[in-house]
């Protein structure tokens, strides 16, 4: 009896494990002995696209904690990073804030150790933005993301029908 008292902690301490990591999607390559990490949802849902809107929210909880802290960039590299995409941005929509006293309060904060925002997280704080940022990583490539990295498993879509094939 005890023992399997102690095999189900285990593994529900290893599930609860695996979900903490599984938060960042970090795809990691070697790169002339330089580890490059990305989180995919970000690099794919913000930062090759500007947006008219949630500028400042996504300089201050996603965009400088992922430079510095996750891809590893020199502050001055992030910097330059976060200054072109607002530039982007303020091409679709003009800004309402001083973008480099928000880009240097945001390295700021990074700077303290903090990671970016994982998406469940964006969802549950700013759901406009979560969906933007899904629909722009298109809907195949979003549910294939989620069922690996969340769940472990593979979940096929068979789009024409409408069921999961699993």
């Amino acid at each position: 009896m005890a023992y399997s008292k102690e095999n189900r902690w285990y593994r529900r301490a290893k599930k609860a494990r695996e979900k903490k990591h599984a938060k960042y999607q970090i795809i990691t390559s070697q790169n002339q002995s330089k580890v490059i990490s990305k989180i995919k949802w970000i690099e794919k849902g913000i930062l090759e696209h500007p947006l008219p809107d949630h500028r400042k929210y996504i300089v201050w909880r996603i965009l400088s904690p992922y430079l510095l802290n996750t891809k590893k960039l020199p502050k001055e590299e992030s910097y330059s990073v976060i200054k072109g995409w607002l530039d982007r941005c303020n091409e679709l929509e003009r800004l309402n804030f001083n973008a480099k006293i928000k880009i240097k309060e945001g390295l700021r904060g990074a700077t303290k150790g903090y990671f970016p925002i994982s998406i469940d997280k964006l969802k549950e704080e700013n759901k406009a933005l979560y969906d933007i940022v899904t629909n722009r990583m298109g809907k195949s490539e979003w549910v294939y993301w989620s069922t690996r990295h969340l769940q472990n498993i593979l979940i096929k879509i068979n789009y024409s029908k409408g069921s999961k094939v699993f």
